[in-house]
């Protein structure tokens, strides 16, 4: 008999318990996961309301398909496929394809890397804080100018900090392919950037 709280069991012991209807291990799964899969939606879409819904969405159809769950592959894989899925449908149906406002601040959560860490001030001064928010925007408006799979790959390795073998389970991709297709997005974000900065 299994005694572990569900609170310190793995993500993937705590699916197999909802394929059973477990709804404690799914609060558990959504309390552990709402926040990073909000903050990957928010950065596609741009909107923070039709982020919020279709997290929504996502953690409904976990619940409904946890049974097409396969132990073999991660579940935060299977999970982000769905938030892909979900943000694709949303696009669709409502053409959003604009950088998220500077104003609204992405929610953050403790080891979920938000953009502002890519550019982290050595000196604490008002100054040097300043200056590093409005890099952190400007490279916030150049991922938004990237084409769909540069933007992706961008956020899903470089904010949501994934291995490149569970961003391929996620965009159906070697992760060699990931590999080769994040040096190209960086290359494309910098020269974005330059040509903004100039």
């Amino acid at each position: 008999m299994d005694i572990q709280k569900p609170l310190f069991k793995t993500n993937e012991a705590l699916i197999e318990e909802v394929k059973l209807g477990s709804r404690t291990s799914f609060e558990v799964l959504y309390e552990r996961h709402k926040h990073s899969i909000f903050n990957y939606l928010y950065r596609l879409l741009g909107r923070k309301e039709l982020a919020e819904d279709c997290t929504q969405e996502v953690f409904i159809r976990v619940y409904e398909k946890a049974k097409l769950y396969s132990p073999t592959s991660k579940f935060s894989s299977w999970l982000y496929k769905m938030a892909k899925n979900s943000a694709l449908d949303a696009l669709r149906k409502n053409k959003v394809r604009k950088a998220a406002s500077l104003d609204d601040p992405i929610e953050s959560e403790e080891g979920s890397a938000v953009l502002s860490d890519f550019v982290e001030s050595r000196e604490k001064d008002p100054r040097s804080i300043s200056a590093s928010s409005e890099l952190a925007d400007w490279v916030r408006c150049g991922i938004a100018k990237l084409p769909e799979t540069d933007r992706q790959i961008l956020i899903l390795c470089d904010i949501q900090q994934l291995s490149h073998k569970e961003v391929g389970e996620i965009l159906g991709y070697s992760a060699e392919t990931v590999t080769v297709k994040l040096y190209r997005a960086r290359q494309r974000l910098g020269e974005i950037l330059k040509i903004e900065g100039d």
